[in-house]
Parts: C-alpha cells; structure tokens; sequence
C-alpha cells in the first residue's frame, strides 16, 4: 500500500488552472495492461495530436526554442537542463484539459511553472541527485572491475592477434553499460512522476516510488512501446537515406551544389517529423499514465 491515501490526492488542478470536467480517480495500485497496450499508447497520443496539431507543434517548438536560447547564455546555460519536468506537467495539464472536454490553449504549455513550480522543483531535484548518485555508483563499479583485470596483458594479447588496441573503447562500452543500468530505473521514477504531481497533488518522492513501481508492473507494455518508437525510427531513417541517396544521384550532374542543397533540403523535411514525434512523446506520457493508473483508463 502507498504511505498516502490516494482519495486525498487532489483530483483537479487549481481553479485558474487548465479546467476539468470529470477528473479520473487515481488507483490505490497500479493497473497491469497487456503487452500491447504499449502500442495503445501512441495510438491513443496520435488521436489526441489530430485534434488540434498545429497547436501541439507550435507549443513544442517553442519549448525547443526557449531551451536552445538559455543554453547559449554563459552561466545560464544550466538551467536549460533543468526545465523539460515543468514542461512535461504543462503537457499533462494540457492533455488532460483536451480530453476532458476543455480547450487546449498555448499558454498551457507553461502551467507547470505557474501552478506546480514547487512541487516539479523538488522533483528535478530529486532527479537531478539519483542521477549524480548513479553516475559515482557507475564510476566505482567501473573501477572495480578495472583494478581486477590485467590491461596490460590484455592489449598485450590484442597486438598480438593483429587487431587494433580497443581497450579504452571497451572500457568506455563497458561504462555506458554500467550507466544504462542506472538511467532505466531513473526513468522509470519519472515516467509518470509529473501527471501524478500535477494532476492528483501527488508529493515528489512519493510520486517517483509511484512511476517506478507502475513502469515496473507493466515492463512488457514499456518493451513493445520501445520497439514500435525503435521501429519507426529505423523506418523514417531508412525512408530518407534511400531519397538522399536517389536525389543526390539524380542531380549529380548538375553539380556538387545543387546535390549538396537537395540533400540539405530533405534534411529540413526531418524538423517538422522531429517535432510530430516530439509532440506524440509528450502526449503518450498521458496515455500511458491514464491506462495504468486511473479510474477510468483511457479506451478509445
């Protein structure tokens, strides 16, 4: 059971916030869903895109273009990196006032600073801290191992079969591995952190114990999920490499440049899909939030 009872979490976000008509009751637990609910998720944000898409992309491209401002400013820079939590309780309040019957508007997407800055505050701190922690937690593990084995030795035996000394590219493989171990936990507590903190007045850290403890019950969801991101990914990339490679061969008699500027071209053509994936990530946070912990979940 949660330290908290989940009928005293406030169920609507504040009066002057993005309004509510039927708020959804927060289970006490956390549903599990079919695999393919993983799939759902983005179906399910795609929909909610349509509605009103010019909106959403407007709203992402503008936190894109305030985030790469601040990160261009001396000593302001840091705090670019602290902004994507209030953006994403924006989002969660704005997906919500959509698809309760409200209206989205454009100021929405800064509602997280306005309405819950304390709360997504601490919660970025929070994150900010697990992250510091598992990044020594990593380096010592790293270096465990490292004083545990004969490098020497080692590259002594790779020089000798002919291949190229690796073993600092090894070393570095093996402390993204180390890292990655860390980081999925770390997203897992802040998956769903945000809706719970701006839609149901969830307290931070009890927020983070929620989203991991949901990400955990639904492991498989979260696979399939990853697996259709990673497969439209490669889809989209491979689409695009195929029409560089056939218009840049297609204009390479008319020169260098003019081939060069076709390629540059198709490359632009990559922004507003950037931003449409961008926009349906955002929303899927939602989806996937109201399949596996309210009441009632999302079906259509």
């Amino acid at each position: 059971m949660n330290q908290y009872d989940p009928s005293s979490f406030q169920s609507a976000p504040p009066p002057s916030a993005p309004p509510v008509r039927q708020p959804p009751r927060l289970l006490a637990e956390p549903r599990k869903v079919a695999w393919g609910e993983g799939a759902s998720w983005i179906g399910r944000a795609w929909r909610m895109f349509m509605l009103r898409p010019w909106l959403w992309i407007g709203m992402v491209f503008v936190m894109f273009l305030i985030q790469m401002a601040l990160s261009l400013i001396p000593f302001v820079s840091i705090v670019a990196n602290l902004l994507p939590l209030f953006f994403v309780g924006g989002f969660m309040l704005s997906c919500d006032a959509l698809q309760e019957g409200g209206e989205l508007e454009f100021g929405y997407l800064f509602s997280g600073f306005k309405y819950k800055f304390n709360e997504l505050a601490v919660l970025t701190l929070l994150y900010i801290l697990f992250v510091f922690v598992a990044v020594i937690v990593a380096g010592i593990l790293l270096a465990i191992f490292a004083a545990g084995m004969d490098w020497n030795e080692f590259s002594a035996a790779i020089r000798n079969s002919g291949a190229p000394d690796m073993s600092f590219v090894l070393l570095m493989v093996l402390f993204g591995l180390i890292v990655l171990l860390f980081v999925i936990p770390l997203v897992m507590m802040v998956w769903f952190a945000p809706a719970l903190i701006t839609l149901h007045d969830v307290p931070p850290f009890e927020a983070m114990k929620m989203s991991f403890k949901g990400c955990l019950r639904n492991m498989g969801a979260f696979v399939v999920n990853a697996l259709v991101w990673l497969g439209a990914g490669i889809v989209v990339g491979l689409v695009f490499v195929l029409l560089a490679v056939l218009f840049a061969g297609g204009v390479s008699g008319l020169g260098s440049d003019t081939g060069g500027a076709v390629v540059g071209l198709l490359v632009l053509l990559m922004i507003p899909l950037w931003l449409v994936a961008t926009v349906i990530t955002q929303i899927s946070y939602y989806t996937a939030y109201r399949s596996i912990w309210t009441d009632p979940p999302l079906n259509n």
